[in-house]
Order: structure tokens, then sequence, then C-alpha cells
């Protein structure tokens, strides 16, 4: 069967059209994702320059060297190493500490004091901030809240600092506690605020 000259014209148009229209189609779906992710950056930052969010921290954060070693002989003389907290791990972004469920860190009923699972949190959140601070600067802590959630009777419990904002002047810190089965014990948050000088 033969192809007027008309109708091939007027499949050309046709399929030049469908084409076009893909184009756009996927032009405009680009676009909107590139502004969605324009959007959600900008929210999620806060159009904020030095506010960071967590899950953002992906180079070494860390501007103090020390070993694992000099950590804990610096903290042996004090609280830290009076309730047996170890700093046992340091990842880019995060620091890892255990301490034990003894006589030191339980109540009168025989599980973990509280007020001990806040000490291991302020710690881990203090020693981190400590470690990216320069020689110009120091922090203190502001605020600590801590959600107590599951009892712990003996073993370890091992907590992990990790940072959710860098400011100018002010640090967070979220901190996880867990027991030996991966449990949730308790979630902290530390607040501090950055100081010019040297303690």
């Amino acid at each position: 069967m033969e192809i007027s000259e008309n109708t091939a014209d007027r499949f050309a148009r046709y399929t030049a059209k469908r084409e076009q229209a893909g184009i756009i189609k996927k032009i405009a779906f680009h676009s909107c994702q590139t502004v969605r992710f324009f959007l959600l950056k900008k929210k999620s930052l806060n159009t904020g320059r030095n506010k960071i969010i967590r899950g953002a921290f992906m180079e070494v954060i860390w501007k103090k060297k020390s070993s694992l070693e000099e950590i804990n002989r610096f903290n042996k003389e004090s609280i830290v190493g009076y309730l047996g907290i170890e700093v046992i791990e340091q990842g880019k972004n995060y620091l890892k500490a255990t301490m034990p469920v003894d006589n030191r860190t339980i109540q009168p009923f025989g599980i973990l004091h509280g007020g001990a699972s806040v000490v291991l949190a302020e710690t881990l959140g203090s020693l981190a901030s400590y470690m990216t601070m320069d020689d110009n600067h120091y922090s203190v802590g502001m605020e600590i809240k801590a959600n107590h959630l599951k009892s712990v009777r003996h073993g370890l419990v091992t907590g992990k600092v990790e940072p959710v904002f860098f400011g100018k002047k002010t640090q967070i810190w979220d901190i996880s506690i867990k027991n030996e089965q991966e449990q949730l014990t308790c979630v902290s948050r530390l607040s501090l605020i950055v100081m010019k000088g040297q303690l």
C-alpha cells in the first residue's frame, strides 16, 4: 500500500510533536526534582551557614589528635575513671565508650542508675566537642536531656555520640546507650556553648 505525501507529512509532524512533548515532560520532571531537592536542602539546613543536620558529617571532624590510650589515661583521675568509663572506639564522626553496671553505677534496687547513664552521655558529648575545637576555643555544657528506656542489671552498657549541629557559638550532640543485647537503654542530647580562649 502506498502512503500519500500528505499522510507521511502528517505522521512526521505527529511523531515530532510526541518526541517534543516527551522531551518537555522529561525537562519538567527533572526541573521539579531539582527544585524539590533545593527546597528540602534549604529546609534542612535552615539557610544557616554553620547549621548542619545529622548525616551530613561525612568527613573527619576531629581537630585534636589523641589515641584511645591517651584519652582514657586523661580521664582516669576523675568521675569518668571512677565509674569505669572507657573510650573504646573513634570513628570519623563518632565516639564510643563502655561503662560497667556494678556497685559503682547501680541504684539501691540493683539496676543501672539513671544518673550514671547521664554521666556516660555527658562524658562522651563533652569529650567529642572538645576534640572538635581548635587551640583558641573550648566548650562547656549548657543543657543535657535524657530518656531512660530500659533497665540494666549487669554487664556493660555502650554509649555512642554523634553530632547534630555545629554553630559558631553552640554545638548539639546526640548520645545513644545500649546494653549488651544492642537494645536501647537511654537516649540523650547534650547542648554546649563554644567559648574563646583556653581552659
